[in-house]
């Protein structure tokens, strides 16, 4: 067709039945995935739960990868580990997904942290709320044959806060109850750090060229996916 590279033309076939034929080259063939699923204690907030939304994102990731020959390797912040071989992704991904549990008090920051771990992938996605991490140190996985997409998952009360007031407040990392008076201005600043948050990941990305987005956890997961995979 008019604009394939000619470097790609098969001659043995063009040779032998006189039409022209491109090399067509699977790109996820023999790659790995690495999921990097955020299982802190902060990710048990909700409704609807930020864990289970985010394993629902990454059991999707590995069917596809799976699906399409990758390697796929999925890891915990608890320490969980499943290492998927091309086409296979059945009852042992969801036993690890059901295994999962909000309790650790170690996030993304921790997985990040040790990267000789997924050394060899050439995809790498970060499922979670990403509120343990900066941009820069995430960002700081991406190299030459090596793609990143981070996707954040906030739930619906992290979004929007509620009324103002008195707030009681369990924090599920610190195991601490906190009681806060709630005005105008502190609501305020939560919003315009949250909006900083999301903003400096989105500008950081965009640089490194990675893909990032930022969901509510009453998106469904397969619309998380179109956005981070952008199809």
């Amino acid at each position: 067709r008019p604009g394939e590279d000619l470097r790609r033309l098969d001659w043995a076939l063009f040779a032998r039945l006189g039409q022209a034929f491109v090399k067509v080259t699977r790109r996820d063939a023999g790659e790995e995935w690495a999921v990097l699923i955020d299982a802190s204690a902060s990710m048990g907030v909700g409704p609807p739960g930020k864990l289970q939304r985010a394993a629902e994102v990454a059991g999707a990731l590995a069917v596809l990868g799976s699906g399409q020959g990758a390697r796929v390797r999925l890891l915990a912040s608890s320490g969980a580990e499943l290492f998927l071989t091309r086409g296979r992704a059945g009852g042992e991904l969801l036993s690890f997904l059901n295994g999962l549990r909000a309790v650790e008090a170690l996030g993304m920051r921790s997985l990040v942290e040790r990267a000789g771990r997924f050394r060899s992938a050439t995809r790498v996605f970060l499922v979670g709320d990403l509120l343990d991490l900066e941009p820069r140190e995430a960002l700081g996985l991406v190299r030459r044959g090596r793609s990143l997409a981070a996707i954040g998952l906030l739930a619906p009360l992290e979004f929007e806060p509620g009324p103002l007031g008195r707030v009681e407040w369990w924090d599920p990392e610190e195991e601490q109850r906190l009681v806060l008076d709630v005005g105008a201005r502190s609501a305020q600043a939560y919003e315009e750090t949250l909006g900083a948050h999301v903003d400096g990941w989105r500008e950081a990305a965009a640089r490194h060229r990675a893909a990032f987005g930022c969901w509510d956890t009453r998106t469904p997961f397969e619309d998380v996916l179109r956005g981070v995979l952008r199809v």
